[in-house]
Protein backbone atom coordinates (compact mmCIF):
# COMPACT_ATOMS: atom_id res chain seq x y z
CA UNK A 1 0.00 0.00 0.00
CA UNK A 2 1.35 3.77 -1.10
CA UNK A 3 0.20 6.61 -0.29
CA UNK A 4 0.64 10.57 -0.53
CA UNK A 5 0.52 13.36 1.57
CA UNK A 6 -1.82 14.49 4.03
CA UNK A 7 -3.73 11.02 5.35
CA UNK A 8 -5.35 9.62 8.12
CA UNK A 9 -5.18 5.85 7.95
CA UNK A 10 -5.55 3.16 10.14
CA UNK A 11 -4.35 -0.25 10.14
CA UNK A 12 -6.00 -3.10 12.35
CA UNK A 13 -5.90 -6.70 12.49
CA UNK A 14 -4.04 -7.24 9.41
CA UNK A 15 -1.29 -9.24 8.00
CA UNK A 16 1.47 -8.32 5.43
CA UNK A 17 3.75 -10.76 4.54
CA UNK A 18 6.20 -11.21 1.09
CA UNK A 19 5.90 -7.24 0.11
CA UNK A 20 8.57 -5.82 -2.17
CA UNK A 21 8.63 -1.90 -1.80
CA UNK A 22 7.51 -1.96 1.56
CA UNK A 23 4.41 -3.18 3.00
CA UNK A 24 3.18 0.28 3.88
CA UNK A 25 4.92 3.41 2.22
CA UNK A 26 3.72 6.96 2.51
CA UNK A 27 5.79 9.51 -0.38
CA UNK A 28 4.27 12.46 1.32
CA UNK A 29 4.31 14.78 4.32
CA UNK A 30 1.49 15.71 7.24
CA UNK A 31 0.43 11.56 7.33
CA UNK A 32 -0.97 9.88 10.06
CA UNK A 33 0.00 6.20 10.57
CA UNK A 34 -2.44 4.04 13.39
CA UNK A 35 -1.51 0.36 13.35
CA UNK A 36 -2.81 -1.92 16.27
CA UNK A 37 -2.50 -5.86 16.29
CA UNK A 38 -1.63 -6.73 13.23
CA UNK A 39 1.27 -8.90 11.87
CA UNK A 40 4.55 -8.12 9.11
CA UNK A 41 6.33 -10.98 7.96
CA UNK A 42 8.99 -11.83 5.25
CA UNK A 43 8.68 -7.60 3.42
CA UNK A 44 11.17 -6.21 1.97
CA UNK A 45 12.35 -3.71 -0.14
CA UNK A 46 15.86 -2.62 -1.89
CA UNK A 47 16.05 0.35 0.09
CA UNK A 48 14.13 2.31 2.98
CA UNK A 49 11.82 -0.13 5.55
CA UNK A 50 11.24 -3.46 4.28
CA UNK A 51 7.57 -2.87 5.83
CA UNK A 52 6.87 0.54 6.88
CA UNK A 53 8.66 3.48 4.85
CA UNK A 54 7.97 7.16 5.77
CA UNK A 55 9.56 9.59 2.81
CA UNK A 56 8.45 13.14 3.59
CA UNK A 57 8.23 15.91 6.68
CA UNK A 58 5.69 15.61 9.79
CA UNK A 59 4.44 12.80 9.57
CA UNK A 60 3.44 10.32 12.55
CA UNK A 61 3.28 6.48 13.14
CA UNK A 62 1.66 4.90 16.19
CA UNK A 63 2.46 1.63 15.90
CA UNK A 64 0.96 -0.60 18.86
CA UNK A 65 0.18 -4.32 19.60
CA UNK A 66 2.30 -5.72 16.66
CA UNK A 67 4.76 -7.95 15.20
CA UNK A 68 7.58 -7.66 13.24
CA UNK A 69 9.51 -10.16 11.16
CA UNK A 70 12.06 -11.51 9.00
CA UNK A 71 12.07 -7.72 7.28
CA UNK A 72 14.62 -6.05 5.23
CA UNK A 73 15.90 -3.30 3.52
CA UNK A 74 18.76 -1.39 2.82
CA UNK A 75 17.97 1.17 6.31
CA UNK A 76 15.31 0.01 8.20
CA UNK A 77 14.96 -4.08 8.06
CA UNK A 78 10.96 -3.11 9.60
CA UNK A 79 10.14 0.33 9.92
CA UNK A 80 12.34 3.45 8.54
CA UNK A 81 11.33 7.01 8.99
CA UNK A 82 13.38 10.29 8.48
CA UNK A 83 13.32 13.91 7.98
CA UNK A 84 11.51 15.03 11.15
CA UNK A 85 9.27 12.13 11.90
CA UNK A 86 7.48 11.14 14.61
CA UNK A 87 8.00 7.40 15.13
CA UNK A 88 5.93 5.81 18.30
CA UNK A 89 6.38 1.98 19.09
CA UNK A 90 4.22 0.15 22.05
CA UNK A 91 4.05 -3.27 22.60
CA UNK A 92 5.64 -4.12 19.69
CA UNK A 93 7.62 -7.36 18.88
CA UNK A 94 10.66 -7.35 16.80
CA UNK A 95 12.41 -10.44 15.68
CA UNK A 96 14.80 -11.16 12.53
CA UNK A 97 15.01 -7.97 10.79
CA UNK A 98 17.77 -6.79 9.33
CA UNK A 99 19.12 -4.07 7.53
CA UNK A 100 21.91 -4.95 4.45
CA UNK A 101 23.91 -3.59 1.63
CA UNK A 102 22.95 -6.79 -0.39
CA UNK A 103 20.03 -4.28 -1.08
CA UNK A 104 20.47 -1.53 -3.44
CA UNK A 105 20.92 0.88 -0.82
CA UNK A 106 24.28 1.68 0.12
CA UNK A 107 24.19 2.59 3.83
CA UNK A 108 23.37 -0.28 6.42
CA UNK A 109 21.91 0.58 9.72
CA UNK A 110 18.38 -0.36 11.97
CA UNK A 111 18.05 -3.77 11.52
CA UNK A 112 14.29 -3.06 13.30
CA UNK A 113 14.06 0.63 12.82
CA UNK A 114 16.25 3.68 11.08
CA UNK A 115 15.25 6.80 12.14
CA UNK A 116 17.27 9.94 10.79
CA UNK A 117 16.63 13.70 12.37
CA UNK A 118 12.99 12.67 14.25
CA UNK A 119 11.78 11.62 16.97
CA UNK A 120 11.42 7.61 18.50
CA UNK A 121 9.00 7.31 21.60
CA UNK A 122 9.15 2.86 22.30
CA UNK A 123 7.72 1.46 25.25
CA UNK A 124 7.38 -2.27 26.55
CA UNK A 125 8.82 -3.51 23.17
CA UNK A 126 11.03 -6.60 22.23
CA UNK A 127 13.83 -6.47 20.23
CA UNK A 128 15.52 -10.04 19.37
CA UNK A 129 17.84 -11.18 16.34
CA UNK A 130 17.95 -7.72 14.40
CA UNK A 131 20.97 -7.16 12.87
CA UNK A 132 22.28 -4.57 10.37
CA UNK A 133 26.30 -2.70 9.80
CA UNK A 134 25.35 -0.39 12.12
CA UNK A 135 22.38 -0.72 15.19
CA UNK A 136 20.83 -3.64 15.24
CA UNK A 137 18.13 -3.26 17.23
CA UNK A 138 17.99 1.23 16.15
CA UNK A 139 20.14 3.19 14.13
Amino acid sequence: MHFGGGLNVTVTNCGFSANGDSAIAFLGSGNYLRVRRSEFYDNKSPSFGGAIFFNGAENVADVAESLFARNSAGLGGAIEASFGNTLQVRNCSFYDNWASTQNTYAAEGGGAIALYAGRLVVFASDFRNNTAGSGGGEH
